[in-house]
């Protein structure tokens, strides 16, 4: 769950500027649509649901052309771990508290099949 200061960065969207920020969104209610700054392509439509005090990420749909996203879902991150560092980002969490939550197994992961 994001708080309520977090759903409204994800919902103000964000646009990249340095070069080390790699995502551009923007929010059309019900769904955020992140996007790769250099090519624009975009890689998520995530679906958030407000609640009280904030909100919850209720369904995601993730481009998965190989051309279109080659070097974009994280390399040995999952598609759900990456999805969940990218959003912990752009709602203003420490990346470095959202990384050692994946190195600690609490994030999210994909079935080994997927």
């Amino acid at each position: 769950m994001y708080n309520r200061a977090e759903f409204d960065l994800l919902s103000a969207g964000h646009v990249g500027e340095g070069m080390e920020d790699k995502w551009c969104s923007f929010f059309e209610s019900p769904w955020l649509y992140v996007h790769r700054r250099w090519t624009g392509v975009c890689i998520y439509h995530v679906r958030l649901t407000p609640e009280i005090g904030g909100c919850t990420v209720t369904g995601a749909l993730v481009n998965c052309d190989p051309v279109q996203v080659a070097g974009s879902l994280g390399g040995r991150l999952s598609r759900p771990e990456f999805l969940a560092l990218t959003l912990d980002s752009l709602a203003g969490r420490d990346p470095d508290a959202a990384w050692q939550q994946y190195e600690a197994g609490v994030i999210l992961r994909e079935p080994n099949n997927a």
